[in-house]
């Protein structure tokens, strides 16, 4: 389990005909043991059928098909655990060993090099 740092979060809606029938939820975050490998989760969630696809770096890592607002499901990368999911409280969301991303600290390399001066 390694300290994990946020980078980027972007939601955008991509329905065919409806825009906001269908959701792509994109977050990349790394970790600190190795700050300048990338790691990018996408949720692709069609509100009108259900239907959930997550890739992990461009690897599906879940599929489902269901009506309910909420859902959570898992996976590994490297040792930590990646959960993802919907809830009332909090709509798309992404956690990092527990930590939701939101509360990742931010990094990037301009202010890490800022910092050691």
């Amino acid at each position: 389990m390694a300290a994990a740092f946020q980078v980027f979060r972007e939601e955008e809606d991509i329905g065919k005909r409806l825009k906001t029938s269908k959701k792509r939820i994109f977050w990349r975050f790394g970790f600190m043991s190795e700050p300048e490998q990338k790691h990018e989760v996408i949720l692709v969630h069609s509100l009108m059928s259900g239907k959930k696809n997550a890739f992990l770096n461009g690897t599906k890592v879940h599929s489902s098909q269901s009506m309910k607002p909420s859902f959570t499901f898992q996976f590994r990368v490297k040792d930590s655990m990646l959960t993802l999911g919907a809830s009332e409280s909090e709509p798309y969301f992404l956690r990092v060993d527990g930590v939701s991303f939101r509360d990742l600290q931010y990094y990037s390399p301009e202010s890490s090099s800022q910092s050691s001066l």
